[in-house]
């Protein structure tokens, strides 16, 4: 009777980590890789994490390259459209942070598969440095007089140009001008430094959404 009782309670262990063992993971594989092309539409996303949708990419991509099964084919195009339009709104909504580096990952995987997910719209500081970058100054031209944010900064570093000429010239006189001849100096060699290691490292630095690194959308 002990032996019963105890390979009665292993049954029942069993059988309840066999209905609740399984990971979400595991239960969203079987989901998408079972069900039948018809059910493929109903697919519940909800509660789904980015580790989640990047190993339902990763299915919906082995049915998609699937070349003995055309059902499979068809139903990896189809979740992976889902997953897709389902990423989107899952960032827009804020719910996934597109500047994870998790999330970077899924997205050019998608991309991979031609699937544009999320491209925000460039923002002027990442346009006008890629320009100077590639030293397409007649874009950098553009930048500057057609926007009404960085045009002001321009006038105003136009007027600080010419007053440092003028000051240089010995046209205006004041008390300071041995510390504003160093002051000059020391500002004129950095910005050569800056600008030097600028145009040796840009080109690895300075992509669609970021600048060395930090994220500008």
């Amino acid at each position: 009777m002990k032996y019963l009782k105890i390979g009665l309670v292993t049954l029942i262990a069993l059988f309840q980590w066999s209905l609740f063992g399984q990971t979400t993971d595991a239960m969203s594989a079987k989901t998408i890789d079972y069900s039948y092309l018809t059910e493929v539409g109903t697919i519940d996303f909800s509660g789904y994490t980015i580790d989640d949708y990047s190993k339902a990419f990763d299915h919906a991509l082995q049915m998609k390259t699937d070349s003995l099964n055309a059902a499979n084919v068809m139903k990896g195009n189809v979740v992976m459209s889902m997953l897709a339009k389902q990423v989107n709104a899952e960032i827009v909504n804020h719910n996934l942070d597109s500047n994870a580096r998790q999330t970077k990952d899924l997205l050019i995987k998608f991309r991979a598969q031609h699937y544009y997910v999320y491209l925000p719209e460039v923002s002027m500081i990442i346009k006008f440095f890629g320009y100077v970058c590639m030293g397409e100054y007649s874009h950098i031209y553009n930048v500057v007089t057609t926007n009404s944010k960085i045009l002001p900064i321009v006038i105003f570093g136009v007027v600080l140009l010419c007053v440092v000429i003028l000051h240089l010239f010995g046209k205006i006189k004041w008390k300071y001008k041995k510390l504003t001849n160093h002051l000059i100096l020391v500002v004129f060699f950095i910005f050569v430094v800056l600008t030097i290691a600028f145009k040796l490292t840009c080109g690895c630095n300075v992509d669609e959404y970021s600048f060395y690194g930090i994220a500008i959308n």
